[in-house]
C-alpha cells in the first residue's frame, strides 16, 4: 500500500534520514546525484510516495 513516509527508509525527505539534498524535484518525484565514484554524471529519480511496485503508482506520478 503506497504512503509518504516510512519510518527506516534513508530515501525519505519527511524522516530525515537522507543524507543528500535533491538536485531537482516535482510533484511526484525528486532527483539524488550518485555517490559513486565510477558514476558521477548518474541520478537517481525517486518517488515521493512508497509503494511495492511501480505498478503502484498513479497515472498522474508516471506523466
Amino acid at each position: 500500500m503506497p504512503s509518504d513516509t516510512v519510518p527506516n527508509c534513508r530515501f525519505c525527505l519527511a524522516n530525515d534520514l537522507l543524507a543528500d539534498t535533491p538536485l531537482g524535484e516535482n510533484h511526484a518525484f525528486y532527483m539524488l546525484g550518485s555517490i559513486d565514484p565510477e558514476l558521477t554524471t548518474s541520478v537517481m529519480i525517486i518517488p515521493r510516495q512508497h509503494s511495492e511496485t511501480p505498478f503502484d503508482m498513479t497515472a498522474e506520478e508516471w506523466q
